[in-house]
């Protein structure tokens, strides 16, 4: 069974400058926490199917995973797909949905965000999940300050 989590963020600046930059991968360095690199693994305009591979430092420790974007509505949706086996934690896959929404001035970012790894891994994910939500918060806020100082506001 997945193991799954909502978080909610509001960020200062309109949907669209949201949206671009969590689609801007050659941009992630200048917010993303721990970030070391980022390959494009395929080209063209972003949109489903694109892909690719982010380097973080985790732990002191170099990891890398696949994203792919499984759906996109510009401004307000982006779907993103992990498959584990692809990275450096071997197994698993992770489905982020993000839904933004133009709220009070800004943009309402809610994520959703499930985890499969199977059975013995779910376990140990259980005890696990409130770190790695924390860490997911951790990179919503730092995508709200980065937007919010880019004067899109």
């Amino acid at each position: 069974m997945a193991l799954s989590y909502t978080l909610n963020h509001h960020v200062n600046a309109p949907p669209k400058a949201v949206f671009e930059a969590m689609l801007d991968i050659e941009d992630f360095g200048a917010w993303m926490e721990n970030f070391v690199r980022v390959e494009r693994l395929d080209e063209g305009e972003m949109g489903p199917g694109s892909s690719w591979r982010e380097v973080r430092k985790i732990m002191g420790r170099e990891g890398a995973e696949v994203f792919e974007i499984r759906a996109l509505e510009p401004d307000r949706r982006l779907e993103l797909y992990v498959d584990g086996t692809k990275g450096s934690t071997g197994r698993g896959e992770y489905h982020y949905v993000y839904e933004l929404e133009e709220r009070e001035g800004g943009t309402a970012v809610k994520l959703h965000g499930e985890m499969e790894m199977g059975a013995l891994f779910n376990l140990f994910g259980r005890l696990m999940l409130p770190m790695f939500k924390k860490m997911v918060n951790k990179d919503l806020e730092a995508l709200a300050r980065h937007v919010e100082g880019r004067g899109q506001a």
